[in-house]
């Protein structure tokens, strides 16, 4: 993954940044299934030389207007908010 200490020495001033923009298939899966499809998705952009990577909205469970929306809801120390923190690293 991309080193965001790593880009401060190289260029502290640089007034360009990469970044991508990820889609994902917007259907349900359990979260792990997701993880995994996004996990893909930012290794790939950062080998493409991406510092920056934007996700979709309910990019870790898909698209679904129905009261499993509360059955899936994290809490803020949940595993997409630590898939998150290890991920940016």
């Amino acid at each position: 993954m991309y080193n965001v200490s790593d880009m401060r020495k190289k260029d502290a001033v640089s007034k360009h940044v990469k970044l991508a923009v990820l889609q994902m298939d917007a259907t349900p899966a359990p979260t792990d299934i997701r993880l995994n499809r996004a996990t893909q998705l930012v290794e790939s952009a950062t080998r493409a030389g991406a510092q920056l990577v934007i996700l979709p909205e309910l990019f870790n469970t898909g698209y679904t207007y129905e009261d499993t929306n509360y059955a899936v809801a994290e809490t803020m120390t949940g595993t997409t908010v630590q898939w998150l923190r290890k991920t940016a690293e």
